[in-house]
């Protein structure tokens, strides 16, 4: 089942040398050269994001790290003109507890929210851990929340985790950039993964683009030495023991039609690629083939 998987597979994020910067406070956050993505520092505690209120139109590099000792994840959506985060937690009971809702599905929320756009965000899993995406941002009105769950089942964005923000537009015409070229494209599709060209040792950008009917992620992860895609399968099934794989980099759900940046440093190694969300029939998009495993030499 798609849950178990998402809240028992909790991996470790390979750093990747990431170091995170300080951004001056000199207004919205997101202003750059104009040759770069801007940066913006997101941080997740007990039950709220430390994150700016106002960021700028343009490439934008989310910097993701897990204050806290619970699993935390940052998703992010865009909401509907003159759609509110209220009307966000008012849609799962989060004002009141007898109707909080356990961990919502993804096909769940596309259902009663279908005003709230999945727009990616960094996929990171476990205390002081980080992790990084980059993405374009149109102007508009947008939410991080928490998908994960406390022990009693009630998920953190039904008690409240989630963090609004604007991207307003600029006058400015020099926008933040990505300033270069992804060396290779990964697509989403329903189900399956299209790797453009092989992935090979050092740093690469990868895009990731959605171009299926279906909201898909990404999860790039690295077998441990010896392993291999049936034990990681079998780790799926019954997560006991050590995991056989960690996670390197990754971007959670996006919409249709919507991409995606990744900057990794890669090892030589195997690695799996997974999309661990739910399909509209319930069934985990792995379970309808949505893994694979790909050799970096």
């Amino acid at each position: 089942m798609f849950y178990k998987h998402r809240q028992a597979y909790a991996l470790p994020i390979l750093s990747c040398g990431m170091a995170l910067a300080c951004v001056p406070d000199d207004g919205p956050q997101g202003r750059s050269s104009p040759m770069e993505p801007a940066v913006v520092l997101l941080s997740a505690h007990d039950y709220r994001f430390d994150a700016p209120d106002t960021i700028v139109v343009g490439y934008t590099s989310f910097r993701f790290v897990n204050e806290s000792d619970q699993l935390h994840m940052a998703h992010l959506l865009m909401l509907d003109s003159g759609r509110t985060v209220h009307e966000l937690l008012d849609a799962y009971g989060a004002g009141d507890p007898s109707a909080r809702t356990v961990r919502p599905t993804f096909t769940d929320f596309v259902k009663r929210v279908p005003w709230a756009r999945r727009f990616g965000g960094p996929a990171a899993d476990a205390h002081a851990t980080s992790a990084e995406v980059i993405q374009h941002l149109p102007a508009g009105r947008y939410a991080w929340i928490c998908l994960r769950s406390t022990i009693d089942g009630v998920s953190h964005f039904s008690r409240g985790m989630t963090h609004p923000f604007v991207v307003r537009p600029t006058e400015d015409t020099a926008q933040p950039a990505m300033g270069h070229e992804a060396e290779v494209v990964i697509r989403l599709t329903d189900y399956a993964f299209a790797v453009s060209s092989p992935l090979t040792v050092g740093r690469t950008t990868i895009r990731v683009e959605n171009i299926g009917p279906e909201p898909h992620e990404l999860a790039l992860l690295k077998l441990e030495p010896g392993k291999t895609m049936a034990d990681f399968l079998s780790y799926l099934d019954d997560p006991q023991g050590p995991a056989p794989a960690s996670r390197v980099a990754g971007v959670t759900a996006l919409d249709p039609t919507l991409e995606a940046y990744l900057d990794v440093d890669l090892t030589r190694g195997d690695y799996v690629l997974a999309c661990f969300i739910s399909a509209p029939d319930g069934r985990s998009h792995i379970a309808h083939g949505m893994i694979r495993h790909i050799h970096v030499a």
